[in-house]
């Protein structure tokens, strides 16, 4: 997984194989993000519900457009 700030700072976590799970994503970036973050994700379920569990905001991303 990574994560990547505003002033490029960059956070790079491995979490298995396969898309992670809410627990995974906790780990590897829970204690880098705030209230006032906002995580842009692709739309896999589990960032919806870590975002919403923690009070961040979360924009799901399309690639396909």
């Amino acid at each position: 997984m990574v994560a990547r700030d505003r002033s490029k700072h960059t956070l790079m976590r491995v979490t298995g194989y396969g898309k992670p799970s809410e627990d995974d994503i906790a780990e590897a970036i829970g204690g880098a993000l705030s209230a006032v973050s906002v995580l842009c994700t692709d739309a896999h379920p589990p960032y919806a519900k870590f975002a919403y569990r923690r009070g961040i905001h979360h924009e799901p991303l399309n690639a396909s457009k």
